[in-house]
C-alpha cells in the first residue's frame, strides 16, 4: 500500500467515525412540523419541541432536531400545541356554555333583567329562554323575586333563570312543568310566600331544573 493510498484509507476513515458520532441528547418525544404558542413576551411561534422525563427541554425550529434525537417523533402537520390549560376554579366548561345564555350580569333592578331577557328571546328565539348571572344584592331590593311576571309574559315558553353563584335559579311554570319538578321537595330548597311556590329553587332542587 503505497502513502498516498494509506493516507486516502485514514482520511475515509476518519470520515466514517466523525459521521457514525451523534452528539444529539436523548429526549423522549420530538414534536415537529408544528404551530407551537409560546406564550413568551415577543409572542413568539415555534415549529419543534423536546420532551425529556414530561418536562419541555427545547422549544425552537429544526434547530431542536440537531439539538436532540429522539425514538418517538410526531409529525404534527400543522397543527397547533398550546401551553396547558389550568382551571383554577374559573368553571372552564360552564363559562364557555355560559356564552350561550342571556348574560344577566348588568342587570340592576329585576326591571332591566327582564328587559336583558326580552332582548336576548327576540334575538335567539327558541323553545326555551336561558339566562345567568343575576344578583339581587345589586338591586334596590336585595330580595328574591318570584315568577309571577315571568308566568304573563311567557306563559307557553320555560323561562330558567340561575343566579350569578349557581346555587340558585327562578323558573317561570312552564320550566317547573318542562322539568318534571314534583313534590315534595327537600326543606328549604323550594322557596314559597304565603304558601305558594315562587319559582325560585336552591341547590340540589335547582340542578334538577335543565333545559
Amino acid at each position: 500500500m503505497t502513502a498516498f493510498n494509506m493516507y486516502l484509507y485514514f482520511l475515509i476513515l476518519l470520515f466514517m467515525l466523525q459521521s457514525c458520532h451523534d452528539d444529539r441528547k436523548e429526549a423522549d418525544l420530538i414534536i415537529f412540523n408544528a404551530t407551537i404558542v409560546t406564550l413568551s413576551s415577543e409572542d413568539s411561534i415555534a415549529s419543534c419541541l423536546a420532551i425529556q422525563d414530561g418536562i419541555i427541554v427545547a422549544v425552537g425550529d429544526d434547530d431542536v432536531k440537531d439539538m436532540y434525537r429522539s425514538e418517538s417523533m410526531i409529525d404534527a402537520k400543522g397543527l397547533f400545541v398550546y401551553p396547558g390549560f389550568i382551571d383554577a376554579h374559573s368553571h372552564f366548561t360552564g363559562y364557555s356554555e355560559f356564552l350561550r345564555y342571556a348574560d344577566l350580569n348588568g342587570a340592576r333592578s329585576f326591571e332591566e333583567l327582564l328587559a336583558i331577557v326580552d332582548k336576548y328571546h327576540k334575538e335567539n328565539p327558541g323553545q326555551w329562554i336561558i339566562g345567568r348571572g343575576w344578583d339581587q344584592n345589586k338591586w334596590p331590593v336585595k330580595e328574591f323575586p318570584d315568577n309571577t311576571i315571568l308566568n304573563k309574559l311567557y306563559p307557553d315558553i320555560p323561562v330558567l333563570l340561575t343566579r350569578v353563584d349557581g346555587h340558585a335559579v327562578l323558573a317561570n311554570e312552564a320550566a317547573i312543568q318542562k322539568s318534571g319538578l314534583k313534590e315534595p321537595y327537600p326543606s328549604g330548597e323550594a322557596l314559597r310566600k304565603a304558601g305558594t311556590l315562587t319559582g325560585m329553587f336552591l341547590e340540589k332542587t335547582a340542578d334538577q331544573l335543565k333545559a
